[in-house]
Parts: structure tokens; C-alpha cells; sequence
């Protein structure tokens, strides 16, 4: 379903990614990742193909997915709202964020980006906890709080733009 999203090189320029902003930093294990991958894209686990590694990259897991590689970034100190020149809500304060990313091999276009951004929303979904108070989408630079509207919006599987999802819940408040 998702292998035509993926055309075959990489650009780090091109990522789209996901930001989940923590109250205090957790680091996924193999497990819950494993776990989390096979809920939100209802694959069965593979050794191989459809599988975490949490273990092995210094900078963070890779999940192995649909014949791509997504990565699961972290970071200990809370988002630069000051260096990106964005203003974070009131509901925002984090001390910690993990990201997830797919690193495009063009600028995808506006279908393609949707459909990326569905696949990613519905990790998210999977991997947000009591401590996520949002989620940060960095290409459009908005800030969504973590609702049971968003978490709903998130698992329906459809394909979204985070300007329009942010709409729909109205999570900013």
C-alpha cells in the first residue's frame, strides 16, 4: 500500500518528520517499537523487512518498514522555539522530544507528503504516552496538542496535512 511513497534515494533536506514532545525524555526499547509498528501499520513482524533496531545506530533506533528505513531521533533539552523563531503554547513546556523521520529522496509532493504524513501519524499514535504533551511538525512549523481528538485524527489512517488536522481538533488551545 505505501511503496509508492517511496522513491528510492535519500535526502536529509527532504525529511518529513514528526516531533513528539515529552515532559520527560523516554526512549522507546525494540520492543515497544516492534509493538508499535506492527499496531499502527498492521504488518506482522519480520526480522528482516518489518522490524526495530533500537540497539544499534549511536544517534537513535531505525525502523525498517514497506523496504525504506525510518529513523527515531531524541533529543535531552527541549525544542529552540528561539533559533526556529516560533512561539511555543502555553500547554507546550517539554523538557525533551523524540522525532520521527523519513528521509525523502526529492520534496515529496503534496499527495505523497500527506500520505507520509498519515504513516507517521499513525506511529505517533502509537507511541505517544501520558508524558507527550504534543506533537511539532517542523516543515510547517506548528505545534499540536496531545488530545484524544488528535490521538482519534491520528489513527484514522487518513492522509493529512498538519495545517488541516491542527484545524479539524482545534489542538492549539
Amino acid at each position: 500500500m505505501f511503496k509508492s511513497l517511496f522513491p528510492k534515494k535519500a535526502s536529509p533536506s527532504n525529511a518529513v518528520s514528526v516531533l513528539l514532545l515529552q515532559r520527560k525524555l523516554s526512549k522507546f526499547s525494540t520492543d515497544e517499537l516492534n509493538h508499535a509498528m506492527q499496531r499502527a501499520w498492521r504488518q506482522k513482524h519480520d526480522p528482516t523487512h518489518f522490524c526495530a533496531d533500537a540497539g544499534q545506530e549511536q544517534d537513535g533506533p531505525l525502523l525498517k518498514a514497506f523496504g525504506e528505513v525510518f529513523k527515531v531521533l531524541y533529543s535531552t533539552k527541549p525544542l529552540d522555539v528561539d533559533g526556529l523563531r516560533v512561539e511555543l503554547p502555553p500547554w507546550g513546556h517539554h523538557t525533551s522530544f523524540a522525532m520521527v523521520q523519513y528521509d525523502c529522496p526529492r520534496l515529496p509532493e503534496e499527495v505523497e507528503r500527506k500520505q507520509l504524513y498519515c504513516l507517521l501519524g499513525l506511529l505517533c499514535r502509537e507511541l505517544i504516552t501520558s508524558e507527550t504533551v504534543g506533537l511539532y511538525f517542523s516543515q510547517e512549523r506548528l505545534f499540536a496538542r496531545n488530545t484524544m481528538k488528535l490521538q482519534f485524527l491520528l489513527a484514522s489512517g487518513r492522509p493529512f496535512d498538519p495545517v488541516e488536522l491542527h484545524a479539524q481538533a482545534d489542538v492549539s488551545k
